[in-house]
């Protein structure tokens, strides 16, 4: 529950910075709220990488080693803290970083730092994918 407390409370955090830069795109240049002073596109962009930098490169050094929310629940519910045969091997030819590190090496700070970088680096390419694909259809829709 405190997982998804914390992950909600960064989620509204992250929709109210993009919702006021949306409202700074508009041609008076300005948010449209007095209380609020209006943002440049750009420095929220700044902002956000400079976030996912410092939180997948930096702080990723303070992972706990123990299982996450998810590992302990499946855990919980499966008896088992391992994946078992086929799909352990097939983890093991399709990861990345297996637990965080680089392959045959027990990893260590370099390699969380790597892994907390890639991770980011993957998932905003993804929601730019995903951004860039939604876009184009709703051009097409409106046509």
């Amino acid at each position: 529950v405190a997982i998804g407390v914390v992950e909600g409370v960064v989620t509204g955090l992250i929709v109210v910075i993009i919702s006021r830069a949306q409202s700074v795109s508009t041609l008076t240049g300005s948010s449209g709220n007095a209380a609020l002073p209006p943002v440049r596109r750009h420095r929220v962009v700044i902002g956000i990488l400079a976030a996912a930098v410092i939180i997948g490169g930096l702080f990723s050094w303070f992972a706990s080693s123990l299982p996450d929310g998810l590992e302990w629940s499946v855990a919980a519910v499966a008896g088992e803290h391992t994946l078992k045969e086929p799909a352990s091997r097939i983890q093991g030819v399709l990861s990345f970083l297996p637990d965080y590190g680089f392959r045959n090496t027990e990893g260590g700070k370099p390699a969380t730092t790597v892994a907390g970088l890639a991770g980011g680096g993957i998932t905003l390419a993804g929601v730019l994918l995903l951004g860039f694909f939604l876009r184009r259809r709703i051009k097409r829709v409106k046509r």
